[in-house]
């Protein structure tokens, strides 16, 4: 994504002085306040400068301007154009927040009483510390600093830092695509797998076979989710990244530490236990699992045998609902929850 041919505007997060950042990142909207404004979307630059100085008499007549340019920027947002919204973060200190324009300015007039109505759609790119900022582009910083409510970025002035954000949206929007098509790509895989294991009668080893496989798409699939939640963070530092690709995310075969840093970024990341139950037992040996049908039991011959012989027969042994399995193996990527987009 082209920036240097859209506009780029930095918006504070605070209408009428409230903080509003959690609401637009959750939300995916900015707005501004001055909801008495009512709907400018039909008016003229000329009109809206008079609708401002009638509505704030009491306002100098540089505020009431600055006003009035606040509602012709962001009439003049149109898709695509690059939205900046700068934080202080209690957690993480001063930050940036990369946003793209979704859909043009409308009115909400259901949202007169938050002095949100007057609104912009967006969807959020990235946020990134601006503690880099401020090392490399301080000039870019110190305009980040400014204290107006909604003001347009001069692109040449900050020729550097523009195309600096622009290498960061690029790899974000990426990496967004590459997941949605991993999940694609997963799902497509997964669906083959059970056509194929449906349409086997009589070759229990290649049916079991299927099923590791299936099992295995899915440690692949959480695999790259994790590294499309990691690497961004690290994009832009190759050192840093090197060290994290030798240490980190070469190991994330490991069960271990891959549902240690699942756990940080997804909610319901795990299947049931007898399923990795079921991949453990036909990694270590084909011959530990014994298939019924669509049933998959947790036996060897010894255990089978001994139980047969006491009446117990299959039925008191562990088993997998191959059905189940693959319909969860198949809602998976649906049932993954980000933690960052939690309420």
């Amino acid at each position: 994504m082209l920036i240097k041919n859209k506009n780029i505007y930095e918006v504070r997060a605070f209408p009428a002085g409230v903080d509003r950042y959690s609401i637009f990142i959750e939300e995916q909207f900015i707005a501004i306040g001055w909801a008495s404004m009512q709907d400018v979307s039909n008016l003229s630059d000329n009109e809206i400068k008079t609708r401002t100085s009638n509505l704030y008499p009491q306002y100098i007549q540089g505020t009431a301007t600055k006003i009035a340019n606040f509602f012709i920027r962001l009439k003049s947002m149109k898709q695509d154009d690059i939205i900046l919204i700068p934080y202080i973060s209690s957690e993480d200190g001063p930050i940036l927040t990369i946003a793209r324009v979704v859909e043009g300015y409308k009115f909400h007039k259901e949202y007169e009483r938050d002095d949100t109505a007057h609104r912009v759609k967006i969807q959020v790119i990235a946020t990134i510390s601006r503690e880099i900022l401020s090392e490399k582009f301080r000039k870019f910083n110190q305009t980040l600093n400014a204290r107006l409510t909604l003001t347009k970025i001069n692109q040449s002035s900050h020729r550097k830092a523009i195309e600096y954000l622009e290498k960061i949206i690029n790899n974000s929007i990426n990496y967004s695509n590459r997941q949605k098509n991993t999940h694609s790509d997963y799902k497509k895989s997964i669906e083959s797998i059970a056509v194929s294991i449906k349409k086997i009668e009589d070759n229990d080893l290649l049916k079991k076979s299927l099923i590791f496989s299936a099992l295995s798409l899915n440690e692949s699939y959480l695999v790259n989710l994790i590294r499309s939640k990691i690497i961004p963070l690290v994009q832009d530092n190759q050192i840093l990244y090197e060290v994290l690709k030798s240490t980190l995310l070469n190991n994330l075969s490991n069960k271990t530490t891959r549902d240690k840093i699942a756990s940080a970024y997804f909610q319901n990341y795990k299947l049931q236990k007898n399923y990795y139950d079921l991949r453990n037992k036909l990694a270590h040996s084909m011959d530990s699992v014994s298939l019924d049908g669509m049933k998959a039991y947790f036996v060897d011959e010894k255990t089978y045998q001994a139980n047969k012989v006491k009446g117990k027969g299959r039925m008191q042994i562990p088993h997998v609902n191959i059905n189940l399995l693959l319909n969860d193996l198949l809602d998976y990527g649906e049932n993954i929850t980000d933690l960052d987009n939690i309420q």
